[in-house]
């Protein structure tokens, strides 16, 4: 349990009550009045506002304090999906100089989003994932400013999201590079440019951890060194931030690509005394493919203007867990029988062999 639990009651009782100050577009804005949860819903976004304001010092007593919200029995499915709408929309629509206080917040809401996935059970795949691909296939409906502080959150969020079995998802990277391309086409900007190195230097080392990926890296730098080389609506300075960021990258980037620290909370504080050593709760290869594919239905689905019932793909996934499992015990039991047969027969026609 978190250190901070009894901090975060009171800073709810202490700032719960106040008015926003950041104000959600229309859409989230009716779906918090209208949810059977806003009471909840609002209280998560003070937490969210006060997070920015308050920095990191206080960070883990507001994070904690967002977290039992999200936990709390009485806070439904739907309302869960509007608090993670709104985390990520804060996160794509504040600039680090802003009225709030926090100079950066895509790397303070990406760690929110990291703590809800590593401490609430299925967090990830229920919420985070189904919502990273809504904006991203909704990216187009923001201004200039917003696809650039996405980029930033997406690379951030690249860094620190895992599934149970310590795999990244590549579809949140190869969102990353889309976005990145995307900028790439806009009027050139040093501000922009410098949002995409710091994208770089923030989730260089994990993109290229993936041949495809690393593939597109390599078209992306092309690029930006063509506009180190010949535009002139960049400053010298943010040129030769290109080139070091170029050669960083033929170094390796200067360090390993991030890994998983520990299992996630709800994973590790299992009954210790249990015999169960298995690997069951880490997903195989087509379960992992089978939850990425997510992202790619929302996207294509959302071009075509149909919704997507999120509980119907968890149950469809539930239902293809359960076969292969039944599959894996079924080969297991049979192993068993055929070792019990031959361990009969050996018993029964058991003769004299020479030690090797």
């Amino acid at each position: 349990m978190y250190q901070q639990e009894d901090a975060s009651i009171d800073a709810f009782a202490q700032f719960g009550q106040q008015s926003q100050q950041y104000l959600p577009t229309k859409e989230l804005s009716d779906q918090i009045h209208h949810s059977k949860c806003s009471s909840f819903l609002t209280e998560i976004l003070v937490g969210c506002e006060q997070l920015i304001a308050e920095g990191e010092e206080d960070s883990p007593t507001w994070i904690a304090a967002i977290r039992q919200r999200f936990e709390d029995p009485n806070m439904d499915d739907d309302a869960k999906m509007t608090g993670v709408k709104l985390i990520i929309e804060m996160a794509c629509s504040m600039e680090s100089s802003n009225k709030f206080r926090s100079i950066d917040p895509q790397h303070t809401f990406s760690n929110l989003l990291k703590t809800l996935s590593n401490e609430l059970r299925d967090f990830l795949r229920k919420f985070i994932v189904p919502a990273l691909g809504e904006y991203h296939a909704a990216r187009k409906q923001l201004d200039n400013d917003g696809r650039v502080h996405m980029a930033l959150f997406y690379a951030e969020l690249f860094t620190k999201l895992f599934l149970e079995n310590g795999s990244r998802f590549e579809k949140i990277g190869e969102a990353l590079v889309d976005q990145i391309d995307e900028i790439l086409k806009f009027q050139p900007k040093d501000e922009y440019f410098k949002s995409l190195l710091r994208a770089f230097k923030v989730a260089g080392a994990e993109l290229d951890t993936s041949e495809t990926l690393q593939r597109r890296v390599d078209e992306i730098l092309t690029k930006m060194g063509g506009f180190a080389r010949g535009s002139p609506l960049l400053g010298e300075s943010v040129k030769a931030q290109i080139g070091l960021l170029i050669e960083c990258r033929l170094r390796g980037w200067d360090r390993a690509a991030t890994k998983r620290q520990e299992a996630p909370a709800y994973v590790s504080n299992r009954d210790q005394d249990s015999f169960d050593e298995s690997t069951d709760n880490d997903l195989t290869e087509e379960e992992r493919q089978f939850l990425e594919s997510h992202l790619d239905q929302v996207d294509s689905v959302r071009g075509g203007g149909e919704d997507i019932d999120d509980q119907e793909m968890m149950k469809e996934f539930g239902k293809f867990v359960k076969e292969e499992l039944q599959q894996a015990e079924d080969l297991k039991t049979a192993e068993l029988l055929q070792n019990c047969d031959i361990n009969k027969e050996d018993d029964d026609e058991k003769t004299p062999t020479e030690e090797k």
